[in-house]
């Protein structure tokens, strides 16, 4: 967070989690940046992020004790894909990364290079 502020940034975070549980999370990571509550997943609907559960994977994740939908507040099965996106002070999208594998994520030093340019 130091370095993104150092150049002119700030991080918010968009999350479908409702807030009771983004709270417990901000806590116990102790982020210094905003969590905010995407309801129903209206957000990330509208940007094609979200991704369905197929049968089968929605017992793997309730064996696992992960009620999505309670924990996201909705009836869905649904989550969005992890996505990153640089906007500069006028509103203007400048960069994006998607990827459907959860595992792979955007690199911070990729994120700091680019921010250079966007600030």
């Amino acid at each position: 967070m130091s370095e993104i502020r150092g150049l002119g940034g700030d991080l918010v975070v968009v999350c479908p989690q409702l807030p009771v549980h983004s709270a417990k999370m901000q806590e116990e990571h102790q982020f210094d940046f905003p969590v905010l509550f995407d309801e129903g997943l209206n957000l990330s609907d509208e940007l094609k992020l979200t991704h369905e559960f197929p049968d089968d994977l929605k017992e793997v994740y309730r064996k696992l004790g992960a009620d999505l939908p309670a924990i996201n507040g909705t009836e869905k099965w649904v989550l969005p894909m992890a996505a990153r996106y640089l906007i500069d002070a006028t509103g203007m999208i400048r960069d994006s990364a998607i990827n459907p594998d959860y595992t792979k994520r955007p690199d911070p030093k990729e994120t700091l290079e680019l921010l250079q340019f966007v600030v």
